[in-house]
C-alpha cells in the first residue's frame, strides 16, 4: 500500500488553523486519506498546497466532504506529500452528541465528562462518561432489575438502546449505585469510518497514521 510522508514541516496550514486543531486534544484516531486524480477533493488538496493563505476555507470545505464521506466528524490536520490529507475524528463532536442524547434520557439525573491524559499530556486518552440516574426514578430500577417492568433490565441493557439509537458504539458499565461509566468505543468508530471511505468512488485510499499512535506502556 502507498504512504504518503506527512509535511510537519515544510507545509503549515495557517496559524489559525494549527492552533485550533493540532493543539486542542480532541481528536484521537488519525487517517491519511488521498483522494482520487481530478475530483473536487483533490483540486481542493492541491489549491491549498499552491496558497497556504487561503487554505483554512479550503479545509473547512474538505473537513465537510470527509464527513459527508464518512458519516464521522472528521477534521483535516495536515497536508501530505502524496496529494493528500491527514485528517483526524473530532472527538469532542462525538461526545458532545453522545451526553447531550444521554442527558436527555428519562431518569438521568447528570452526564459528567472526565478526560484522561498521559502523563506529559501530548495524547489525550479516552474520556469516560459518568452517567447518574435520580435515586428513585423507574430507570435507577434497571440497577435492581426486576420483571416485567417494561424498561431496560440492566445497565448493560440500556448502554446498548443508547449505542444503537445513536448508532455510536458504547461501552462501560456499572460503577455504583444509580451510576454508569460509558466510553466510545473509538477503534469501532474509526473502522467505521474507514469503511465508509473505502466504499467511496471518490477515495483512492486510506490508511491509519500508524506513525502518530500514541504508545501506553501499561
Amino acid at each position: 500500500m502507498r504512504r504518503s510522508i506527512i509535511l510537519s514541516l515544510a507545509l503549515i496550514l495557517g496559524a489559525g488553523l494549527s492552533n485550533s486543531r493540532a493543539e486542542s486534544g480532541s481528536e484521537l484516531a488519525e487517517l491519511i486519506v488521498n483522494f482520487k486524480a481530478k475530483t473536487a477533493e483533490a483540486e481542493l488538496v492541491a489549491r491549498a498546497g499552491k496558497d497556504p493563505k487561503g487554505a483554512p476555507d479550503v479545509i473547512q470545505q474538505l473537513d465537510r466532504s470527509l464527513q459527508s464521506i464518512s458519516g464521522w466528524p472528521l477534521r483535516v490536520k495536515q497536508l501530505t506529500s502524496g496529494g493528500g490529507v491527514l485528517a483526524a475524528l473530532d472527538t469532542r463532536a462525538v461526545l458532545a452528541r453522545v451526553t447531550s442524547d444521554l442527558g436527555a434520557q428519562p431518569g438521568v439525573e447528570s452526564v459528567r465528562v472526565e478526560a484522561k491524559q498521559t502523563e506529559k499530556q501530548l495524547y489525550a486518552r479516552p474520556a469516560e462518561m459518568v452517567v447518574r440516574f435520580a435515586p428513585g426514578s423507574p430507570e435507577s430500577a434497571m440497577f435492581r432489575p426486576r420483571l416485567g417492568s417494561g424498561l431496560p433490565d440492566t445497565p448493560s441493557a440500556w448502554i446498548a438502546d443508547r449505542s444503537k439509537a445513536l448508532s455510536v458504539p458504547l461501552e462501560g458499565g456499572a460503577s455504583g449505585e444509580n451510576e454508569l461509566r460509558l466510553y466510545v468505543a473509538w477503534e469501532s468508530v474509526t473502522r467505521s469510518a474507514m469503511e465508509s471511505l473505502e466504499q467511496s468512488p471518490l477515495i483512492d485510499y486510506v490508511e491509519v497514521n500508524r506513525v502518530l499512535i500514541p504508545y501506553d506502556a501499561r
